[in-house]
């Protein structure tokens, strides 16, 4: 019988501790003002002359997060190198929080 309470006791613990932590990173997640630059459409995209290849990350980057990054970016340069040149394709990073 006491070790039942002591195991719901300990369950119940790691409940709380777990909504306190999606709480606080909720809460720092909606404190966090977004970018300007990634959010706001520009003249160019709403006119149709330009396309703007987002990269968007959250707060926390991890090193497969950059690699990714690098990759995305590798790809686009490359294989639209042209595009990119005329200045009818653009490359753009930005935290979405």
């Amino acid at each position: 019988m006491k070790i039942q309470k002591i195991i719901a006791r300990v369950l119940l613990s790691f409940v709380l501790i777990s909504i306190g932590f999606a709480l606080g990173r909720e809460t720092a997640r909606r404190s966090m003002k977004p970018d300007k630059t990634t959010s706001a459409v520009t003249k160019e995209t709403a006119q149709g002359d330009k396309v703007v290849v987002y990269y968007l990350y959250g707060p926390i980057r991890c090193v497969t997060c950059n690699k990714i990054e690098a990759t995305a970016k590798e790809v686009v340069e490359t294989t639209f190198t042209k595009e990119l040149a005329e200045g009818r394709l653009e490359w753009k990073t930005g935290s979405f929080l």
